[in-house]
C-alpha cells in the first residue's frame, strides 16, 4: 500500500505547475511542521478550486489510497473545493425586513421591502462598498426582494451572478435611496461559512444556517460514494 501511496505522491507532485517549475507540495501535508502542513493544505486547496475536474478525480484517488489520517484530513478542503462550483458573494449576513431585530415578525402595516443587513464581514465585496449594518438593500440590478422568503431570493440572486461580477445595489439608508456599485467576491465553501456564521455569535459558537446544512450533508455524501467508487475501481484494477 505504501508504495502505491508514493507512486500518486510522485505522480501528482509534478502534474499541472502552479508556475513554471513549481509542483503541488503533497507530501508537505503529512510534513512534522504545523507551519508545512498548513501552507501545503492552502497551495493544494487553491489549486483544486481552479482545477475542479482534474482535482477530484486525482486527490480522490490520493484520498482513498493513503492511510495517514493527518494526509487525508488535509485533502478534505481541497475535495470540498473542487466539489462546489465558484459563485458570487457579497459578504453580509441578511434578515428580511418583515422582521424586527429581535426576530419578531412587524405588524403587516410597518412590513418593509427588502433584505437588512445585519453584519458586514470584513474584507470583503459589501465592506468595501461602504455597506453598513442596517442598511436595506431593496434591490439588485433592478430585482426587487418582496417575497415571504426575500433572504433566501436575496442569496440566491447573489449566488447566481458569476465571481467578479459587477452588480448595483439599491440601498435604503436612514430613509435615503442610494445606488451602491460592487464587484462580487467568491462565495466561501459551506465548511468556511459555518466557521464565518459561530464566529459572528457573541459566545463563539451555535446556529449555521439550514442551506449550510445540507450543502455539508451534500457534500459528505458525494465523498462517500466517491470514496466507495475509487475503492472498488482499485479493486477491479488489482485483479
Amino acid at each position: 500500500m505504501r508504495v502505491v501511496i508514493l507512486t500518486f505522491l510522485t505522480l501528482l507532485g509534478h502534474f499541472n505547475p502552479l508556475r513554471a517549475g513549481e509542483a503541488l507540495p503533497l507530501a508537505d501535508l503529512s510534513h512534522e511542521e504545523e507551519e508545512r502542513r498548513e501552507r501545503a493544505q492552502e497551495i493544494i486547496t487553491n489549486w483544486a478550486s481552479r482545477n475542479r475536474g482534474r482535482a477530484r478525480e486525482e486527490l480522490l484517488k490520493l484520498y482513498v489510497t493513503s492511510s495517514d489520517p493527518e494526509f487525508r484530513r488535509r485533502l478534505i478542503p481541497a475535495l470540498e473545493h473542487a466539489y462546489f462550483p465558484p459563485k458570487g458573494y457579497l459578504g453580509v449576513q441578511m434578515m428580511s425586513a418583515r422582521y424586527d431585530q429581535l426576530g419578531r415578525l412587524r405588524p403587516l402595516a410597518e412590513q418593509g421591502p427588502g433584505v437588512v443587513v445585519v453584519r458586514v464581514a470584513p474584507q470583503t465585496p459589501a465592506a468595501a462598498s461602504g455597506l453598513k449594518a442596517g442598511d436595506i438593500i431593496l434591490k439588485i440590478n433592478n430585482h426587487p426582494f418582496q417575497s415571504d422568503d426575500r433572504v433566501n431570493e436575496a442569496a440566491k440572486e447573489i449566488q447566481r451572478q458569476a465571481p467578479n461580477t459587477s452588480v448595483a445595489l439599491t440601498v435604503k439608508r436612514e430613509g435615503m435611496l442610494l445606488d451602491i456599485p460592487l464587484k462580487l467576491g467568491i462565495l466561501p465553501v459551506p465548511s468556511e461559512r459555518a466557521r464565518i456564521q459561530r464566529a459572528a455569535l457573541v459566545d463563539g459558537g451555535g446556529m449555521v444556517s439550514t442551506e449550510i446544512l445540507e450543502q455539508l450533508a451534500e457534500f459528505r455524501r458525494w465523498l462517500m460514494a466517491e470514496i466507495e467508487r475509487e475503492r472498488k475501481n482499485l479493486i477491479a484494477d488489482r485483479r
